[in-house]
């Protein structure tokens, strides 16, 4: 038999749909990702693989697990997150009681990503049956992959590899992707004073300038190169917009919150360059809100070792004004969308579902290519 037939009869269908299962049924919301990386580390061990099951953060761990081999090629890492944000609106079922229908699985957070992760576990435990991979097979299930991608970050400093090949198993409707955008997550504050409706002309309001800077945001184009893989990017949403206390108050502070999908060559330090003296141009243009502006960014690694620098951007001219903070995380890799059920009347998108037999085929390539290319 050769390594097309040793591999295709190593995977089997009916093993990724009980691990899918088994995966989906667990909830891992990010942030709580322990009880279902427990789970991957249960069922990692086995004969052949090395299963490395360590907390990033308490409650939140990454899982490796590696299949050593001859060490004549460089490793192939199997790449998945296990925290998966699950809409519970619009299903017909409970998302968290997996169900096969039409030789399709569905369940909660299947599509983005435990359809993958759990058909990486079993690419992993093929190998380790197979034996005699030419260089090491390494899974990677990482914890908080969402906008700074933590546990690979993680992971990679921790423990590498390198060089060598990777899979990420993100969705992309079987797909091949070569390419791939950053993430850039910012906040701009603006800082006014409050005061009661009575005395409102003592306040300053930060609304007119929040308005003003969001729709400065909604015209920007970034300046930056091209790129021919990502044609669609760079792009920039503000999810949030925030403000004030209480209907009887001025409202002295406002929060806006975007996220920028961004190219090579357009990294987090360009990126708040252009958002600063976006928001200086912006707030300077809305009458008594010309002021002193601050730019902090978080430089974030780890959750619970965040640094934020401080730097005055510059002195406020006459007149009161609110003052403004950008704060912007480290870019991560471009993540899926969210918010899958199975429902086609719910408005969201109908992708929760894994393709068996399309799932197998992918992972059979993948081997048979790591072990005889």
């Amino acid at each position: 038999m050769d390594i097309h037939d040793r591999v295709r009869a190593a995977v089997r269908p009916e093993r990724v749909v009980e691990i899918a299962r088994a995966l989906c049924s667990l909830p891992s919301p990010l942030g709580e990702e322990g009880a279902v990386g427990a789970l991957v580390a249960r069922l990692l061990h086995q004969p052949g693989i090395e299963v490395q099951h360590e907390d990033v953060v308490a409650g939140r761990p990454n899982v490796i697990a590696t299949v050593r081999g001859a060490g004549e090629r460089p490793p192939l890492v199997l790449n998945g997150h296990l925290d998966a944000t699950v809409h519970l609106d619009g299903w017909s079922h409970d998302p968290f009681d997996p169900w096969v229908a039409d030789g399709c699985l569905y369940g909660g957070g299947i599509t983005d990503m435990k359809g993958a992760v759990a058909a990486m576990i079993a690419a992993t435990e093929a190998a380790a049956a197979l034996g005699g991979l030419p260089g090491d097979l390494i899974l990677q299930a990482v914890m908080h992959h969402d906008g700074t991608g933590l546990g690979t970050k993680y992971a990679l400093a921790s423990d590498g590899p390198e060089a060598g090949f990777a899979i990420c198993g993100e969705p992309s409707e079987l797909a091949i992707h070569t390419s791939n955008g950053g993430a850039v997550k910012f906040e701009i504050e603006l800082h006014g004073r409050s005061a009661h409706i009575c005395r409102a002309e003592e306040g300053i309001d930060t609304l007119p300038a929040a308005l003003a800077v969001y729709a400065a945001l909604g015209r920007h184009a970034f300046s930056c190169e091209p790129h021919p893989r990502l044609p669609d990017l760079p792009r920039m949403l503000i999810g949030q917009l925030v403000a004030g206390s209480s209907p009887a108050h001025v409202p002295a502070r406002a929060v806006l919150r975007g996220d920028v999908r961004t190219v090579p060559g357009l990294g987090r330090d360009a990126v708040r360059r252009q958002l600063a003296a976006l928001v200086d141009d912006a707030s300077m243009r809305v009458p008594g809100h010309a002021g002193a502006f601050e730019t902090a960014v978080v430089r974030a690694l780890r959750p619970d070792l965040i640094q934020t620098a401080v730097v005055p951007r510059r002195a406020g001219s006459a007149g009161q004004a609110p003052d403004a903070r950008i704060r912007i995380e480290r870019p991560g890799a471009l993540r899926a969308l969210d918010g899958y059920t199975d429902d086609p009347a719910s408005g969201l998108t109908v992708d929760a579902t894994a393709h068996l037999d399309a799932a197998v085929a992918a992972l059979a390539a993948a081997l048979i290519a790591f072990a005889t290319t």
